[in-house]
């Protein structure tokens, strides 16, 4: 599991999004990173109030 920023690597998000990243664009990528860490069955978002970005899940399943 992911514990801070550092931890997730250049391979790891242009895996995720299918695409490299210039170090620009990775750089202001990794300044927007937010880290959750919810217990299970907690409730972390919800269409209403959830800013515009991509939401990837490192581990666990989402209903």
């Amino acid at each position: 599991m992911v514990q801070n920023k550092t931890e997730f690597s250049t391979q790891q998000l242009a895996q995720t999004l299918g695409q490299t990243l210039s170090e620009q664009e990775l750089s202001d990528c990794i300044k927007q990173i937010e880290i959750l860490q919810p217990s299970a069955g907690k409730l972390f978002w919800q269409t209403a109030d959830a800013s515009v970005g991509i939401y990837i899940i490192l581990a666990g399943k989402v209903r």
